[in-house]
């Protein structure tokens, strides 16, 4: 890649890592709910699912979802529901915050880790961003692996460091939270912002 299409590249990527949808909104529930650390390590389930997705792209099945308007379908809407299976639990819930819980109660890293992982792998645009939008940013004329995997793992990156900062935004507000009686109120916020992406997802369009 050559300096002018990083200066693109990176820009472009800042603004799709950072902007609303199924995983952003997933990470800043977890913030939320759970603070700041055990969102951002719950953020290497999406990392998973990334790497997961990458291989099956370059397995040819990313161009199977471009293409086929059924796989994508099926994709999207198993994602959905899922999300709205999340809301419906967080709605429901009457777990103590992380703060007056002990240290191995009801909120470790893990549960949001499998969460995040299983979002991401159900979001057909992750899909869409390697088999549409890096290839963008290839020279043909270079090799291509080395710069699908060199894009790839910035890409990532930038996710990362844009789903920590909606993590760190759901931290603070968990931290205004200081007694039992909002509990309910954080948890049915938290439910709304599954709610909200699920609805992102169901107007997703396949790219043409």
């Amino acid at each position: 890649m050559t300096h002018h299409q990083w200066l693109v590249f990176l820009p472009a990527a800042i603004l799709v890592a950072a902007s609303p949808g199924a995983g952003n909104f997933l990470a800043l529930s977890n913030g939320l709910r759970g603070g700041l650390r055990p969102a951002v390590l719950a953020l290497s389930g999406r990392c998973a699912a990334f790497v997961l997705l990458i291989v099956l792209v370059m397995a040819g099945v990313g161009a199977l979802l471009s293409a086929s308007v059924i796989a994508f379908t099926i994709l999207k809407w198993a994602g959905v529901a899922y999300l709205i299976w999340l809301g419906v639990q967080a709605w429901r819930s009457e777990a103590l915050p992380i703060a007056e819980a002990p240290e191995t109660g009801a909120f470790s890293w893990r549960l949001p880790m499998v969460r995040e992982f299983t979002v991401a792998i159900t979001n057909p645009k992750a899909i869409l961003l390697f088999t549409a939008f890096l290839p963008q940013f290839v020279v043909p004329a270079q090799p291509m692996v080395p710069q699908f995997m060199t894009l790839e793992a910035a890409y990532v990156l930038i996710e990362v460091l844009a789903a920590s900062g909606f993590a760190l935004v759901g931290s603070w507000i968990q931290r205004l939270r200081v007694t039992h009686g909002g509990v309910r109120r954080v948890n049915r916020l938290s439910a709304r912002f599954m709610f909200l992406a699920a609805g992102w997802l169901a107007t997703m369009k396949r790219a043409a």
